[in-house]
């Protein structure tokens, strides 16, 4: 007989949609990393070594200058929010202006790319709810899609974790490609000649289908992402179209958000509103749910979660 679940093991999961919706959908973000104990923040670049800028040099320009100025004077580390404040600040500029804004920006990409690679992902938190969430989910026949908005490579550190799978799509470019993705989301309005902010931009940029992988898989778990605006693109439509029913057939959708602290995941439900008109609809035609991941104040929820994931593998065999 025909086994389709082992096809779908070999097959590259972006042709398997129709296949693959009784396993689950991975959606990353830096939170994953963090919780694993990486030091990926853009707090940490700023005040590493291979940030690129320092006070008073000569061969910094305007954008440089400013980067410098937000992070290191003001304290306030949200590179993608610096960069925005200030293409949409800007003026009209010389060639010279221009040409060095160009080289302040590389510079920053290069600078960010040296530092994460100085990091050692192959020494995981073992015992993290991220790896424990990961590890969950090892099914040889039918593995989990996994779309990553981190640079971080997913194959080194599934490999520490002893994990069996690692087909992760990376959205906004990866290091072992070089080709990582730093900039700005499309609703940033920017200034005349610093069109090559948007993340849109970039030649490493590529959604890999992450919007028809929402609406293929009917367990998703998100981990690690703010779902602020800059992510609007991605998630908007699917979060409105739970909350309009359109995914009520024999189950609901299972939906999960791992996200830091209480705080945070306030910020969330903030974000949600505004991709709908409330969260009534959504909680009450999904499976939906936020978890907290500071001090393992919500264990119950994370055990579900390891225990749903669990029988889905073996569901799945």
């Amino acid at each position: 007989m025909f086994d389709s679940r082992r096809q779908s093991a070999v097959v590259p999961a972006e042709y398997v949609f129709a296949e693959n919706t009784g396993s689950t959908l991975f959606v990353f973000g830096n939170g994953l990393d963090i919780n694993l104990g990486f030091p990926t923040k853009y707090e940490d670049f700023f005040l590493s070594d291979y940030f690129p800028f320092v006070i008073h040099d000569p061969y910094c320009h305007a954008l440089g200058h400013f980067v410098f100025e937000k992070g290191l004077l003001d304290k306030w580390y949200n590179l993608e929010d610096i960069l925005a404040e200030y293409g949409s600040s800007v003026g009209t500029q010389t060639d010279e202006e221009i040409a060095g804004d160009k080289f302040d920006y590389q510079n920053l990409i290069q600078g960010l790319e040296n530092y994460l690679d100085s990091i050692d992902i192959r020494t995981p938190q073992e015992d993290s709810i991220a790896a424990n969430v990961l590890r969950a989910a090892d099914d040889p026949l039918l593995p989990p899609a996994i779309y990553t908005f981190n640079y971080t490579d997913f194959d080194v550190i599934s490999r520490s974790l002893g994990i069996g799978y690692s087909n992760a799509h990376y959205v906004h470019g990866s290091l072992k490609n070089k080709d990582i993705v730093l900039g700005v989301g499309e609703y940033v309005k920017l200034g005349p000649n610093v069109s090559y902010l948007h993340k849109t931009s970039s030649h490493g940029y590529d959604s890999h289908g992450i919007l028809d992988a929402f609406e293929a898989y009917d367990s998703i778990i998100i981990f690690g992402l703010s779902l602020s605006k800059v992510d609007y693109p991605y998630f908007e439509d699917f979060f409105r179209d739970v909350a309009s029913r359109k995914y009520m057939g024999d189950k609901k959708k299972y939906i999960r958000i791992f996200t830091y602290d209480e705080k945070a995941r306030l910020e969330i439900l903030d974000n949600l509103r505004g991709m709908n008109s409330g969260l009534i609809k959504l909680r009450g035609y999904s499976d939906f749910d936020i978890i907290r991941t500071k001090d393992d104040v919500d264990h119950e929820k994370v055990q579900d979660v390891i225990n749903h994931l669990k029988v889905r593998a073996e569901l799945d065999v």
